[in-house]
């Protein structure tokens, strides 16, 4: 099976719901030719609840706010967020005018992220440090404490850079590799304090190669947050970077800067996904910064077998919601203008 080709559905049977009773051979007996070894990750955009998210929150309640999108979450082995604010007491959602850049999250919202069944939060983000390294620190607990391991970002230099390895339920191993490209405004770990991990060529190719040939893992996945462009095609230097990180070795190379979704590619047989969009985001003044994607991908025996990219809209109430019509239509011609 190809990654770059999508099964249809065959006597109404979805081969992504049920692949082992899908019949791979017309005309013959459907004894499926795979056995067990079925694995389910989740990626998704940008995600920050503060601002007006937040204040959508506060005026809607946490289960309104994932409602529409939370059946797309049942199922998956591990749930990829990318939060890009720490936790703060107290924290108001409104913009302080003297420092309009500044975002915190309220404790009682996070709750979002299990209603998501969220377990794999990437830390790669620009706001995590806007209160302060105890407010990063109580929220690295935060996570840790919920069941949610964490990648891209730490209390040090060595943790950020530590990857994150996981066991998938087949028993293979999928490990989270997370840098930052583009350090600005102290986001990053400088002089081995805390923030994200900072982003060199050397650094990622040697760390991808340490997974691979040394510790075996069998699916490596890295994400970079890199400078962000209100444009739907990738720059130059964002192409340069996650091509470089598919040639050293990843199964799966992601952008997770991108509050403006863009498309898709394959380099040799690693998919690249140059930024998913806003997910849980409150960027309402432009329909481009509305449109997204999630990204589940069904993998077999640590092999990626499929991807299903589904289009979702962010609605009037910042709710990611599923993209319909010309709407989903439009998102899906932008993800495949590259691929």
């Amino acid at each position: 099976m190809d990654v770059r080709c999508q099964v249809v559905s065959l006597d109404s049977l979805d081969f992504w719901d049920l692949p082992r009773a899908y019949c791979q051979r017309l005309g013959q007996h459907c004894a499926p030719d795979f056995d067990d070894g079925f694995d389910r990750l989740m990626i998704t955009g940008v995600s920050a609840i503060t601002r007006g998210f937040g204040r959508s929150t506060e005026r809607h309640g946490v289960e309104h706010m994932c409602q529409p999108i939370a059946p797309q979450f049942q199922g998956f082995d591990y749930v990829h967020l990318s939060h890009e604010v720490s936790m703060a007491e107290p924290c108001s959602y409104a913009t302080d005018p003297e420092r309009p850049w500044r975002f915190c999250a309220k404790v009682e919202h996070m709750r979002l992220l299990k209603l998501l069944n969220v377990n794999v939060v990437e830390l790669t983000g620009n706001h995590n440090l806007n209160y302060g390294p105890q407010a990063y620190a109580r929220t690295l607990e935060w996570y840790e404490q919920n069941g949610m391991a964490h990648y891209g970002g730490g209390r040090d230099l060595a943790e950020a850079e530590r990857p994150l390895v996981l066991t998938l339920g087949s028993g293979r191993r999928v490990a989270f590799l997370g840098y930052n490209a583009f350090c600005g405004a102290m986001d990053c770990s400088e002089n081995g304090g805390p923030g994200a991990n900072p982003y060199s060529p050397e650094k990622a190719t040697r760390q991808i190669r340490f997974l691979k040939d040394s510790l075996a893992i069998d699916f490596v996945v890295v994400s970079v947050q890199l400078e962000e462009r209100a444009a739907f095609e990738p720059s130059i230097a964002q192409r340069r970077i996650l091509r470089h990180l598919a040639d050293a070795g990843a199964d799966l190379v992601f952008g997770s800067q991108a509050h403006q979704m863009n498309p898709a590619e394959l380099r040799g047989k690693v998919p690249i996904f140059y930024g998913l969009g806003n997910f849980l985001f409150d960027q309402l003044h432009r329909e481009s910064l509305r449109m997204g994607y999630l990204l589940p991908c069904l993998l077999h025996q640590g092999r990626l077998l499929q991807i299903r990219p589904t289009p979702i809209f962010a609605d009037d109430h910042c709710r990611p919601t599923l993209a319909e019509g010309d709407r989903h239509k439009r998102i899906m011609d932008i993800f495949f203008s590259m691929w």
